[in-house]
């Protein structure tokens, strides 16, 4: 495969702790896009104490998969992912999808700014797909609290004021907002991902 260099060593401070980000210096080249060029499915930048990462999550088949803990794309059938994406679906690599342990914990309407220690308790992970339309697993983004409504009508989803404090699979916490679904064309599934490291409890 063929990978790319990520530029930036990426720093978050936190009080006295400082969370530094030195991903391999290559990671996955990407998806194919018009004239046969390639793009990263995954494109991180740090921004205002943490990170601004666009996942093009447009394959109607596959997830792609991100390892938090060391802000780079993780193949999804490897035990390293923390979150991952397929269109609307995210999924946790813990309870229904792996082994990993990912939780995460829902809290609506907070501020990403205002969320800088990781709660202590009511962490839920991914379910077995219950009574509903769909053979999905029930997951935290999805089912506990939505990360986004949808119109029927206009068919646009738009993202929820929400903010997931998400522990990892190596027990560090991080607190994730979807911001976008739509890049500026209007292409769906191109997600706007903003996300930091909290304090743990």
């Amino acid at each position: 495969m063929t990978r790319f260099v990520l530029p930036l060593l990426l720093l978050t401070t936190l009080g006295c702790e400082r969370l530094e980000l030195t991903p391999e210096p290559e990671v996955d080249a990407g998806v194919m896009v018009d004239g046969g060029t390639s793009r990263p499915r995954f494109v991180t930048t740090a921004i205002d104490g943490g990170f601004l990462t666009i996942a093009q999550a447009t394959d109607e088949v596959n997830f792609i998969a991100f390892d938090l803990d060391h802000a780079e794309e993780a193949p999804f059938i490897d035990e390293k992912w923390d979150v991952a994406f397929r269109r609307q679906r995210v999924r946790l690599r813990g309870g229904a999808n792996g082994d990993g342990g990912v939780s995460a914990m829902p809290l609506v309407d907070a501020g990403f700014s205002e969320v800088t220690v990781a709660p202590d308790a009511g962490y839920l992970v991914d379910l077995p797909d219950g009574p509903d339309d769909n053979t999905e697993p029930d997951t935290v983004f999805e089912n506990a609290e939505t990360w986004y409504s949808y119109n029927p009508m206009t068919h646009v989803l738009t993202p929820r004021s929400i903010v997931y404090v998400v522990k990892s699979d190596e027990g560090q916490f991080f607190k994730v907002s979807l911001g976008a679904y739509y890049d500026k064309a209007g292409t769906p599934a191109v997600l706007e991902l903003r996300w930091a490291k909290v304090m743990a409890p």
